[in-house]
């Protein structure tokens, strides 16, 4: 503001923003100040206002409601309500993107910055009264304050093909401390892995980290063929006294499919009759329809499944890339029900 009257009281003003309009009843429950930039809750999302353009840009954390944010240091933390189904949720901007903190039911959240022990967030957990939960964000000497057990979710991974379909071979986890620690015990750490988003998790590798390792890759291969375009890393720690990893990052190592590499293929044509005999004489426990029906089942779902070259007596794991069923001209009543599919075989 400039030139202010002291015996009018009144003052000039410059305007530097117009806020949109007011749509929810908790639209601006907060506004917060955040490494030079103003933050705040609009239309049930974080938006920050952007000085250069003079906008209110949205920042992709979105919420049933809000229960305040404050911030830590470089650290905005957020308490919303999730959308999906009105869980608690504590979020944290670093300035590289959001990182989900705890989950469960909160309060607002505020910051103590050590003044209470080690704590640097104190929030509000649950109903009952004084029940409350701390986190420390900074280190402190001869008070570290570890946790005992974590667990770290990365977002979808997609390879960078976001389209294509992959199938995921080995995943793994870095994990380093390069620094002195005054642990003894080991710390027990845990990957494992989702193609379903999350709904369901399989363990791939454990690994028990001692501090005098310094650094150490846990890694496992994804026994069964999974095929999907999107997987979740996930990293458990446990057993965490007085020293504690730092995680480096996590990766997939995966095969891209509908690419132009070097792979095996078959071109083969199926016989679908009634009456089918095989190599040891025995007859086709299948008619003619329900053969072909289920390789064309195979090819529309983009299953993956295991074909055996009889003639080199190997077991390969394949998608169908290509089918072709031909039909004789009609026949007979007398005769059995029959016809040719061509199929194209990729080993995946």
């Amino acid at each position: 503001m400039s030139g202010v009257d002291e015996n009018s009281h009144s003052a000039d003003y410059v305007s530097e923003a117009t806020l949109p309009q007011v749509g929810y009843d908790d639209d601006l429950t907060w506004v917060v100040s955040h490494m030079g930039s103003l933050w705040l809750w609009l239309g049930r999302e974080v938006h920050r206002y952007d000085a250069t353009n003079r906008t209110f840009e949205p920042m992709g954390l979105r919420g049933r409601k809000t229960k305040g944010a404050v911030t830590v240091g470089r650290y905005l933390v957020v308490s919303i309500e999730r959308e999906l189904d009105g869980v608690d949720e504590l979020w944290v901007q670093d300035g590289r993107g959001w990182w989900l903190l705890d989950e469960g039911e909160f309060g607002w959240p505020v910051a103590l910055y050590g003044v209470a022990g080690n704590a640097d967030l104190l929030c509000g957990r649950g109903t009952d009264p004084n029940q409350t939960a701390l986190w420390q964000f900074f280190d402190r000497d001869e008070d570290p304050a570890y946790r005992q057990s974590m667990t770290l979710t990365s977002s979808l991974l997609d390879g960078g093909e976001r389209d294509l379909e992959k199938v995921w071979r080995k995943v793994g986890a870095i994990f380093g401390w390069p620094d002195d620690r005054s642990g003894q015990d080991p710390v027990q750490v845990t990957v494992r892995y989702s193609v379903d988003a999350g709904q369901t998790w399989n363990d791939v590798a454990t690994g028990q980290l001692q501090p005098v390792d310094r650094s150490v890759e846990v890694t496992g291969s994804i026994e069964k063929v999974e095929s999907s375009r999107f997987i979740q890393l996930q990293v458990s720690v446990e057993g965490v006294s007085d020293w504690a990893p730092v995680l480096l990052g996590m990766w997939a190592e995966h095969e891209t499919l509908d690419l132009p590499v070097r792979r095996r293929r078959w071109r083969l044509t199926i016989q679908c009759r009634d009456t089918l005999v095989r190599r040891d004489g025995t007859p086709s426990e299948h008619d003619a329809r329900t053969i072909a029906d289920q390789l064309w089942s195979l090819w529309e779902s983009g299953a993956i499944t295991s074909f055996r070259d009889v003639d080199q007596n190997d077991e390969y794991t394949v998608r169908i890339a290509g089918i072709r069923e031909v039909v004789p001209s009609p026949g007979r009543l007398d005769m059995d029900a029959s016809s040719e599919i061509e199929l194209t075989l990729v080993e995946v």
